[in-house]
């Protein structure tokens, strides 16, 4: 089933748009996870896939918890994140190698010995790593066989439902808090050592992300935030993958003297600093003012919709 993205969608009752973009994205994670299974180790989509459909089903069941009712228990929300973290340490190896190869293109002598031994060692773990992101998948296909049964059953007794929210003025209330959240999350940033408060507004970000993207075709203004938010998830994620990745090297460099390591470290240090440097400008302080402006103007946008659908319904 496709998931509705249309303007007609905001009139709708919620809980059956709620459900009806749920079960798109369970099939989703299905046909990501079935492809994965299929693929080879070094293919960077297929692990990429299937961890951001089981990432946006898992926000997803978060954020509209109540409107989905019994059709995701709690239990099938820890599941599923649980199949998220498995999918974490591969998708950093794939980011990791990426990065070392790009630099073995450049570096000579002992110096190049010391990045082939580096990514020798993350060569050696890849295999275990894929071996958990494919049971990962496995698993996630099971998973997808009981809530595609539950959510059907869901869906049989919201069929006739005129009760409720539309899904605009339902949608309206969730980007204001989750945008609230976020700014609050930008706000917490100190400095480009402290990763994880950086780390925490990505999530944020990503959170608004994947609740906005559902009106894209819907509100105008809507594809522009989308664009906003991943360029912020870029480079965000790029300051946390040079923060991992510098106590990763730190841990394979003790295992042989090397020559390269301040070369290696010196360049992630230049890659982090231009990101978090991006971050700063364009984010942090006032620089996030006018993406908050903008959202305020369609999540206002959402709550007309909401009502022109409710008058609507009146004179019927």
């Amino acid at each position: 089933m496709a998931a509705p993205r249309d303007a007609a969608m905001l009139a709708r009752p919620a809980a059956l748009v709620v459900l009806q973009c749920a079960i798109a994205m369970v099939d989703d994670a299905r046909d990501t996870a079935i492809t994965l299974l299929h693929a080879r180790d070094d293919d960077p989509d297929a692990v990429h896939d299937f961890r951001v459909a089981v990432r946006r089903l898992r926000s997803w069941l978060q954020l509209w918890e109540e409107e989905l009712g019994d059709a995701a228990t709690r239990r099938h929300r820890r599941r599923i994140r649980d199949l998220a973290h498995a999918t974490g340490p591969a998708r950093d190896l794939q980011v990791h190698l990426e990065w070392l190869r790009s630099e073995e293109a450049s570096a000579t002598g002992r110096a190049l010995t010391d990045v082939e031994r580096a990514i020798a060692d993350l060569m050696t773990r890849r295999a275990d790593a894929m071996d958990d992101v494919r049971r990962a998948a496995t698993k996630l296909i099971r998973l997808h066989v009981k809530l595609s049964r539950r959510m059907s059953a869901r869906g049989a007794t919201l069929a006739d439902s005129e009760l409720g929210p539309t899904f605009g003025a339902a949608l309206a209330e969730r980007v204001e808090a989750t945008a609230n959240a976020f700014r609050d999350r930008l706000g917490a940033v100190r400095g480009a050592s402290r990763d994880e408060e950086l780390h925490r507004a990505r999530i944020a970000a990503k959170r608004l992300r994947y609740l906005i993207e559902r009106a894209e075709d819907a509100v105008v203004g809507v594809p522009a935030m989308v664009k906003e938010l991943k360029q912020f998830q870029d480079l965000a994620g790029d300051a946390h993958d040079v923060h991992v990745f510098s106590k990763e090297l730190r841990s394979i460099f003790k295992q042989f003297g090397a020559h390269g390591r301040g070369t290696l470290d010196l360049r992630l240090r230049q890659r982090g600093a231009k990101a978090y440097s991006a971050v700063a400008k364009r984010w942090l302080g006032e620089g996030s003012a006018g993406f908050f402006r903008r959202t305020a103007t369609v999540t206002a946008r959402l709550r007309g919709a909401a009502r022109g659908a409710a008058r609507g319904r009146g004179g019927n």
